[in-house]
């Protein structure tokens, strides 16, 4: 039960971390506070009823999915074009993304559960690591109530309370198994502490300045003296959180499908269409994300 319940933990915190690595430049502190406090109250009513069986809770969540999907998919290649693999096309990144998750929706629960699981302990450590390296280059004087500024608090909140609710229903249809509310809590809570870690290493200005500030604050970290460059490694981590995502999102797309469409071979060709909607889209679509 114990062991359900952590891996339970581990979906929904690593969910909801990927969506708000992705949409770090659209929230503010109190965005996610508000927010969290929305989505308590959100959840909450949807315990008293029963939306789980609901066709217009499969619709709402198929569509999002796949606008979330699109979405995520051209994110993370520009992310890992300009981040990781600077030489590879868009194209070729975004059909690798798309074929290693085809692969391991095919292959199944247990086994993407198992991957999961196994990543998200490298991906821990590495924020752990990340966090004790960044120590020495933190500044108390940029924490003050400038911190708390918004451009647009609704928006803010109502962004960070999507990233939740959304988190939470994928958690509870992957899992079987709701989301407690201490989950959500702690993944609020360490959301708070990764914004305010940024802002205390790079400023409030500069962290509405640069395009990926929770990777620009690795630049000046040094392992043991002599090993720079250190934002690379750091970069795996957040392109496996991303990965995270999509794996889980993709493979409860082709699960809310198969609700409505039982043959298997119509099912398939469904969900590969969709997959080459989504791929294609993301292409067309992408750009630089300097908002």
């Amino acid at each position: 039960m114990r062991t359900n319940n952590l891996q339970n933990f581990i979906i929904y915190f690593f969910l909801n971390l990927s969506l708000f690595l992705l949409n770090f430049k659209n929230l503010s502190i109190l965005g996610i506070i508000l927010g969290t406090i929305l989505s308590f109250l959100i959840i909450l009513f949807l315990k008293k009823i029963n939306y789980s069986n609901s066709k217009i809770y499969f619709i709402v969540i198929f569509i999002c999915s796949i606008l979330l999907n699109t979405i995520s998919l051209n994110k993370i290649t520009y992310f890992i074009s300009n981040n990781i693999l600077r030489e590879f096309s868009n194209i070729l990144i975004s059909l690798t993304l798309i074929l290693l998750v085809l692969f391991l929706v095919y292959k199944g629960k247990k086994t993407i559960l198992n991957v999961l699981i196994l990543t998200s302990y490298f991906i821990f450590f590495n924020f752990i690591l990340g966090f004790l390296a960044n120590i020495p280059y933190l500044n108390l004087d940029y924490l003050n109530l400038d911190i708390l500024n918004s451009k647009n608090i609704i928006l803010e909140t109502l962004t960070y309370t999507f990233i939740t609710i959304y988190s939470y229903f994928l958690t509870t249809s992957f899992m079987n198994k709701e989301a407690s509310f201490k989950s959500l809590f702690i993944t609020s809570l360490t959301n708070i502490i990764i914004y305010i870690l940024v802002i205390s290493i790079l400023s409030l200005t500069l962290t509405n300045i640069y395009l990926y500030p929770y990777l620009v604050i690795y630049k000046k970290v040094e392992l043991i003296g002599f090993i720079n460059r250190i934002e690379i490694i750091f970069s795996m981590n957040y392109l496996f959180c991303f990965n995270f995502f999509l794996l889980i999102s993709f493979y409860e797309l082709k699960n809310i499908l198969s609700k409505f469409i039982k043959k298997e071979k119509k099912l398939n060709y469904l969900f590969l269409l969709i997959l080459i909607f989504i791929f294609l889209f993301s292409l067309v679509t992408i750009s630089k994300y300097t908002s």
